[in-house]
């Protein structure tokens, strides 16, 4: 029972800190190929 609330509660309240730390993987990626489009490989 306190299980699935603490895992509810955990989920909403790191929801933005997840998605922050998923995004900062990609963002090397993201920008490059955003920032980046015409000389990715050349910028880098």
């Amino acid at each position: 029972m306190n299980e699935s609330f603490s895992f509810a509660t955990v989920t909403q309240a790191d929801l933005p800190l997840i998605r922050q730390m998923y995004q900062a993987s990609f963002k090397p990626i993201s920008l490059k190929y955003q920032d980046d489009q015409t000389d990715p490989f050349l910028n880098h």
